[in-house]
């Protein structure tokens, strides 16, 4: 069946981590982010490619992904970023994935595990620093990292922290990743100091590595989390970031020609009525296979080099645009929904979405995917 289809340049992809590798100072490790399917871009393929371009590490949310990984013979480290449910230790520890800890008791439910299966399990411990979602509060954790470093079960191997507003580039949100940067490293010195500094420390996101680069990457820090800078779309603009590309490309073909008279009706709700004869075409697309219904009457794709506008709203798994303009439009015609003509942040703008909230879903859905 005719459909959307994803289609991602992995050459692009070895290229973008070339460039990131870079920019990084000498003895910083490389954490390719893989997670929610490689960002919709195929999780096995982005850790492949990651494998191949030398990346350090992993990282991934749910012990499920990095099972996937696994599976597919990726020997690298892999760090779950999210905590692990208490039934998921044991498999956790079975395929060799480091766990991220924000409690002790996840830790001991780990710690038995490995007990049982005569392994060490190892975790990195988060630290809350501003963000709010997980982690344990800095003041606790030197007390949670003796407790740790006792436990035969247990290999503390990192420590890191996520930075919340390093995207922004308010006044207010810049104070407050330079709050979180300072807390964290107060936390790393006085670790150091009483010989509780785990081996690997890590703070940088996409944003934070582009907005931040020295403070995120100073000694004793040692290690760069990366996803969406990779997949092509910096959260903020660098003079470097201009030679990031986006590797994917969502499109679909035209399956059907209409002629709307003037005062015609097109689609559910009668929500656009044509104002004179419109040629309107349908894209085997819709919001159940990668395109946003946020675009409805204010997107656009790609086609015979132009734009053509969405009319109507977006259906299940067809869009309707007016290609009136475009007289060359026939069945069997390719529509880039984004890609090198229309960007996925350009798309993520008409519809009132950050692009990562486009990208991923779209890609995700998508009926088929590529590789070239």
């Amino acid at each position: 069946m005719p459909g959307s289809v994803a289609v991602i340049d992995l050459a692009v992809v070895r290229a973008n981590i070339s460039l990131i590798r870079q920019r990084l100072p000498n003895g910083i490790q490389l954490l390719f982010v893989v997670k929610s399917d490689g960002y919709g871009h195929g999780i096995v393929p982005m850790a492949q490619v990651g494998v191949d371009s030398g990346v350090d590490s992993l990282g991934v949310v749910t012990v499920d992904e990095g099972i996937e990984l696994r599976r597919h013979g990726i020997k690298l480290p892999i760090l779950l970023l999210a905590p692990i449910l208490p039934a998921e230790a044991e498999r956790a520890v079975t395929t060799d994935l480091t766990v991220s800890i924000s409690d002790w008791r996840t830790a001991a439910l780990l710690a038995a595990a490995a007990r049982r299966r005569g392994k060490q399990a190892t975790v990195h411990v988060k630290v809350d620093t501003g963000m709010g979602r997980f982690g344990v509060v800095p003041t606790a954790v030197p007390a949670i990292l003796a407790r740790l470093d006792h436990e035969p079960g247990l290999h503390v191997e990192g420590i890191f922290t996520q930075l919340s507003s390093a995207a922004s580039t308010t006044a207010g949100a810049r104070e407050y990743t330079e709050a979180q940067i300072d807390t964290f490293m107060s936390l790393i010195h006085a670790l150091a100091h009483d010989s509780l500094l785990p081996a690997v420390r890590h703070i940088a996101n996409s944003a934070g590595f582009i907005q931040y680069p020295q403070r995120v990457t100073a000694a004793p820090l040692n290690m760069v989390r990366i996803g969406t800078l990779i997949y092509g779309y910096p959260e903020v603009a660098a003079a470097w970031t201009g030679n990031i590309r986006p590797p994917a490309q969502l499109t679909a073909p035209v399956i059907a020609i209409r002629t709307l008279e003037r005062g015609k009706f097109v689609g559910y709700g009668r929500n656009y009525q044509a104002a004179d004869v419109r040629r309107v075409a349908v894209i085997a697309a819709g919001y159940g296979t990668g395109v946003p219904p946020g675009l409805a009457a204010r997107g656009h794709v790609w086609i015979r080099g132009q734009l053509a506008p969405i009319v109507g709203t977006v259906y299940l798994d067809h869009t309707m645009i007016d290609v009136t303009a475009i007289d060359a439009v026939r069945v069997g015609d390719v529509a880039e929904i984004f890609g090198p003509h229309l960007p996925a942040d350009r798309a993520a703008a008409w519809a009132d979405l950050r692009v990562c909230e486009l990208l991923v879903p779209a890609l995700t859905q998508a009926r088929r995917h590529v590789y070239r």
